[in-house]
């Protein structure tokens, strides 16, 4: 479990208004001139629940071709009702935690891929997280994962 929540997004400048309707002032603190840069540089803005302090990470990503294979992986679920929401693949979580790793050295990253492995309710694809590793230039970081965590394949 992490201490955040993030959320990735397709937005728009154009569904900014529409996206802040949904976060009321009163109860979300949210900048929109950071949710434009985020548009603008296919990067990350913050929400904050300040009654909870809840931080939501809202990622923008860029449309390449990781983003659209992940996306179309990420599993739709109705938790309660109609609400539906959809959840990223754990080997796709794996993959971004690995980049963030990649990025800023955070062992927080491994920790919450083991995690990940460990607690698992389905088996993990390895072969797509080694060929996606590789694609992106993580492998080096996902053998480290792997040999630190004793997980073999």
């Amino acid at each position: 479990m992490t201490n955040d929540l993030d959320v990735v997004v397709r937005l728009t400048h154009d569904k900014v208004g529409e996206f802040r309707r949904a976060l009321p002032d009163s109860d979300f603190y949210c900048d929109e001139a950071a949710i434009h840069e985020a548009i603008n540089a296919s990067s990350h803005f913050n929400v904050i629940h300040p009654a909870t302090a809840l931080k939501i990470d809202v990622m923008v990503p860029p449309r390449n071709p990781y983003n659209v294979t992940r996306f179309a992986r990420a599993k739709r679920v109705k938790p309660i009702g109609d609400w539906e929401a959809v959840f990223a693949s754990p080997e796709d979580v794996i993959l971004k935690k690995l980049e963030f790793f990649k990025e800023g050295g955070s062992t927080k990253h491994l920790r919450d891929i083991a995690s990940i492995l460990k607690v698992g309710a389905h088996p993990i694809d390895h072969d797509y997280i080694r060929e996606w590793s590789e694609r992106l230039g993580v492998l080096e970081q996902w053998r480290a994962a792997l040999a630190g965590l004793s997980v073999s394949r």
